[in-house]
């Protein structure tokens, strides 16, 4: 399949953000650039400024590569404004889900920007653009639209439209587009908004960057082509050879993630004093390389002279070479006095430290007051300097202190140092969403007054926190810590600790129940019976007992119910997990309200995790910032992992809930729907226990089918009715038994 190395390079830049293009072309060798492009989320198809005439095979193959791909695709129909007769905007749409039924929407182009107004025929323009949204809705449940208004248009829209396309220029209008920006724009998720950029110079792209990041936008087009049409090709560097671009940047992904945490420093030290050999000692950089604690040695960070100083150093040139030897990563360290330092001087002084030690990157310190654009440029010039190693990547490592990092700041460097503090303070901290779906070698701790009883669990907070990056010390943060060798044999444990066994593949039940479980109710009684839940633990069903869901008053309630207390107690006995039900109100319930409700289950219940509902419009960070609370909470029981299951309604094309959630729950329809589900592409590299399906109107003789069915879209947990969702099916044992047979 052809790929332009160019196209990879622009697409790369935008590490928090998806493509969106607008293909008008008609299907060659281009499409093959962009189907699969793990960068581009979403294309928009136009075949004749609308669906044409006629279905188009070629069409119909291309939507269907994009669609195995895991894309989102949508069809292209204009409104002129509102203007256009409501009745040919519906016969186009029609026109797309009959001929190419597996499009996800409709991108609706010429969208009014006022909500006050009223077109030629008396329809108000805001009702207009919600009969279209109902209407492609009733193609099905999960169909949606894009609005291109090109132009920020009345608030109302933005409620109304899955996604808004609030500027469509030339890259002129885009430079101060920042300024134009109401303050109502930063209030929805980013995922909300779409900028399309035409007239753009290469040099330019990460200018266009810069101000999409400023603007809370998700998705981006950029491109050089300019005229009537500048959506008929791909830019020209995704197709030719420009100019050699600046590499690929490697912002917010850190290097190649050290599992689970190696040991990072910022040494102050000389490289030949009593500190220094100890560093030497713990790690055997004297002795020939592969030595067995290089698994956990991570970076060393130099500063010959509060900076390169003037000449190359031998000792430090020595260092580096045995840091290098053994697998460990060099940074300099550059002050950046608060943004102050002109860039010119901090270029200057990363060219002394690639032309006297060859380090791998840099460590920019006093970085208050430091800008977007301004780390931007440093990051870049990190990267492409023309004195950097063939060898060297340009890592870039923003120090900052605790409870200050932001987000946007750290979106344009590879490492940030998210923490600074005290062993009893790191306890106590909890990353931001945004952190925890970052990878963890993008994350660095600086951990003082740490005690030798600690740091196991020090060590094992990795995970919770997502860091891979480590400097902890007993002693003052700029120097070997005395319990150095202590710390390196923890570190070594923990790489070196076995991976946990993988989930069983068998299929479970996920029960989502609606009954009260008390003695002589039937649901309940048929429930145990099924499941021997009475007996003694080890019964033959445990191996199908997956997970179930109590919700004792539509939540936990304000106080402990002693049935709900004794059936946990005896799920729990026969291996099987309990989750509490936690409504999410679309990602609108306050993450404190969710995190007392969280406690309320752990306190009362003993939960092994929730299942979190109505999730519609909840954002990864929002998810993530839930999902890092159910595994940290003081109030969560020794052995319950906080286990994380999201009810349908979330974008299942945002790979990234499947970082921040252990259940997915991706199919909630009626049994006649399953069989033209397909999992998104994404889905395949992950084992079934992270899936779930929930699918009314399964009959009893369609048990074998069905399961069959689950196992071959990846489905790891499962719950089919013949009834009610909340209800028991009236054939629950024998699903049991079909599920036992089956595993």
């Amino acid at each position: 399949m052809l790929r332009s190395v160019y196209f990879l390079a622009l697409v790369a830049v935008v590490t928090a953000y998806k493509y969106a293009i607008p293909f008008y072309r008609y299907p060659d060798a281009q499409w093959d650039i962009v189907t699969g492009l793990s960068s581009v989320q979403m294309v928009i198809f136009n075949p004749n400024s609308g669906p044409g005439s006629a279905v188009d095979p070629t069409y119909v193959s291309r939507v269907e590569r994009l669609k195995e791909a895991g894309q989102l695709v949508g069809g292209y129909v204009h409104t002129s404004y509102g203007e256009r007769p409501i009745a040919d905007v519906k016969a186009d749409i029609d026109a797309y889900f009959a001929w190419y039924p597996l499009i996800d929407g409709i991108f609706v182009d010429e969208a009014q920007s006022s909500a006050t107004g009223s077109n030629a025929a008396g329809t108000n323009f805001l009702d207009y653009y919600w009969d279209i949204k109902y209407y492609v809705r009733s193609k099905g449940a999960r169909k949606g639209i894009v609005l291109n208004h090109g132009t920020i248009p009345d608030e109302a829209y933005v409620e109304l439209a899955d996604i808004d396309c609030i500027f469509e220029g030339p890259f002129s209008d885009y430079v101060n587009f920042a300024e134009r920006v109401p303050a109502w724009v930063h209030s929805y998720p980013p995922q909300k908004f779409w900028h399309i950029v035409h007239t753009t110079p290469y040099a330019s792209n990460q200018e266009v960057v810069a101000v999409l990041r400023a603007t809370n936008a998700h998705f981006l087009y950029v491109t050089d082509l300019t005229g009537a049409n500048p959506y008929d090709s791909l830019p020209t560097w995704a197709v030719a050879s420009p100019p050699p671009p600046p590499p690929p940047s490697t912002t917010g992904s850190g290097p190649s993630a050290p599992t689970p945490v190696k040991y990072g420093m910022l040494q102050l030290f000389y490289p030949g004093g009593a500190a220094y050999d100890s560093f030497v000692s713990a790690f055997h950089l004297d002795e020939a390389a592969p030595a067995a604690t290089d698994a956990a040695l991570g970076v060393a960070i130099i500063t010959p002279a509060s900076g390169p100083g003037t000449a190359a150093n031998s000792d430090y040139v020595a260092e580096v070479a045995k840091l290098h030897s053994h697998g460990a990563l060099a940074f300099g360290y550059i002050a950046l006095v608060n943004a102050a330092k002109s860039v010119s001087d901090v270029q200057s002084e990363m060219d002394a430290y690639y032309n006297f030690y060859g380090v791998d990157g840099f460590y920019f310190d006093q970085t208050w007051s430091s800008t977007v654009g301004y780390l931007e440029q440093l990051a870049s010039y990190a990267k492409s300097s023309p004195h950097k190693p063939a060898a060297a990547v340009g890592y870039t490592m923003l120090s900052y202190g605790p409870g200050s990092v932001d987000e946007s700041l750290a979106n344009t460097v590879d490492i940030v140092e998210m923490f600074t503090g005290t062993y009893a303070s790191f306890v106590a901290y909890s990353p931001p969403a945004w952190a925890l779906s970052r990878p963890a070698s993008a994350s660095y701790y600086t951990v003082t007054d740490v005690a030798l009883a600690d740091l196991d669990a020090l060590v094992a907070a990795a995970r919770d926190k997502n860091f891979a990056y480590l400097h902890a010390t007993d002693t003052s943060p700029w120097t070997v810590p005395t319990l150095l060798p202590q710390l390196v044999a923890a570190l070594l444990a923990a790489s070196s600790a076995p991976p946990p066994p993988p989930p069983p593949s068998r299929m479970q039940l996920g029960l989502q129940q609606g009954f009260y479980p008390c003695n002589g109710c039937p649901d309940y009684d048929a429930y145990k019976a099924a499941f021997s839940l009475p007996s003694a633990s080890s019964a033959a069903t445990d191996a199908v007992l997956g997970f179930t869901t109590i919700s004792p008053a539509s939540g936990p309630g304000a106080s402990a119910n002693s049935d709900y207390v004794s059936e946990v107690g005896l799920v729990q006995s026969h291996g099987g997990r309990v989750l509490g039900y936690i409504a999410l109100t679309n990602g609108a319930k306050p993450l404190s309200d969710v995190k007392n409700e969280i406690d309320a289950y752990y306190n009362f219940y003993g939960v092994d995790g929730f299942y979190f509902d109505q999730t519609w419009s909840a954002t990864v960070s929002y998810i993530g910032a839930v999902s890092a609370y159910a595994k940290s909470s003081p109030s969560k029981p020794a052995g319950r992992d906080g286990l994380v299951a999201l009810a349908f309604g979330f974008d299942p094309s945002v790979a990234a809930f499947a970082d921040v959630a252990d259940i997915l729950q991706l199919f909630n329809d009626a049994y006649s729907n399953l069989a033209a589900f397909s999992p998104p592409a994404w889905a395949a590299a992950l084992p079934p226990s992270r899936f779930y399906a929930q699918v009314s109107g399964v009959q009893a003789a369609d048990l074998g089918a069905f399961i069959s069915a689950a196992k071959a879209r990846n489905f790891g947990y499962v719950y089919p009715s013949d009834s009610g969702s909340w209800t028991l099916p009236t054939y629950f044992n024998s699903l049991v038994g079909e599920l036992v047979a089956a595993a």
